[in-house]
């Protein structure tokens, strides 16, 4: 889930996209003695942070290793994300996920006067990790009715 538009040894390929030995991270990690290692989907984000909080728990070295497909280089997901402004209660967290394609809409919410999100639909890869982290359900697959 690297967003640098680059693969590494893991991925096996090489720069050009000839193919290269694939390097196990996780075996080369339990090779130097790290016994507390998760491995994890890049785009569960109720697993990342399981993994993380057990990580930082545990009284050792640990290793979390976040695994999934560069959405700006792969073939993606399909279709785009949309955000149900009478839904959203402007909380933010949408925002904290840093995805350019959530931005900040002209309407505010009444009782904070935060601003309320919007997806741009040209940038939205499909990820779904912002609705993963909506509290409210305001944000949803565009070709889904509103829930």
């Amino acid at each position: 889930a690297m967003t640098g538009h680059q693969d590494h040894p893991g991925v096996g390929f090489k720069l050009g996209g000839q193919p290269a030995p694939k390097v196990d991270i996780e075996a080369v990690v339990r090779a130097c003695g790290v016994q507390d290692v998760h491995k994890v989907n890049a785009f569960d984000v109720k697993a990342v942070q399981k993994a993380l909080k057990e990580a930082l728990a545990y009284d050792g070295p640990s290793v979390v290793i976040v695994d999934g497909p560069c959405f700006f280089v792969g073939p993606g997901a399909k279709g785009t994300y949309v955000v149900e402004a009478d839904q959203c209660v402007a909380c933010g967290l949408c925002f904290r996920l840093g995805c350019p394609a959530i931005i900040q809409s002209k309407e505010v919410h009444a009782k904070t006067g935060k601003h309320k999100a919007e997806i741009d639909p040209v940038l939205c890869v499909g990820c779904d990790l912002c609705a993963q982290v909506c509290p409210t359900g305001a944000i949803h697959p565009a070709d889904q009715k509103e829930a």
